[in-house]
């Protein structure tokens, strides 16, 4: 009796030591290819860079910068980037066209407004069904 308490009490010893590497081990540091794109909107994103923030917390950023919202979400979609920081309309269209992906957080405020040389037009309720309202680019804030 005493012989096999003494092997199975140097079988766990050995078992233990064995696995106490592996429980103990470095974490292996994750890639996040994150995209975001130019622009003083974007420097939180900046500062989190320049403060190394994701090392920080045992990731390995690889930054990808795009031209517009658009083509963030593109990246997205293909697998190319893992987090895409953009604009809420870009994020509309890809959650419209099916994609899977959700809002982490808000990440500016940026204040929109409409301006008019027409002296008539005080409110939205001014404007008439011939008047027409300009917008920088389909897809962006303001379009949609």
């Amino acid at each position: 009796m005493k012989k096999m308490l003494l092997v199975l009490l140097c079988l766990l010893i050995i078992i233990g030591s064995t696995l106490t590497p592996m429980l103990y081990a470095a974490p292996r540091v994750e890639e996040l290819k994150i995209a975001g794109q130019f622009g003083l909107v974007y420097a939180p994103l900046m500062v989190a860079r320049k403060m190394k923030i994701f090392e920080k917390y045992g990731l390995k950023p690889v930054w990808k910068e795009y031209g517009s919202g658009g083509a963030v979400r593109e990246a997205l979609v293909s697998g190319e980037v893992d987090v895409g920081f953009m604009g809420i309309p870009p994020f509309l269209i890809g959650w419209d066209k099916g994609s899977q992906w959700k809002v982490a957080c808000g990440f500016v405020v940026i204040p929109v407004g409409l301006v008019t040389y027409d002296p008539n037009i005080n409110s939205l309720k001014d404007f008439k069904p011939e008047d027409k309202i300009a917008g920088p680019s389909p897809g962006s804030v303001q379009h949609i």
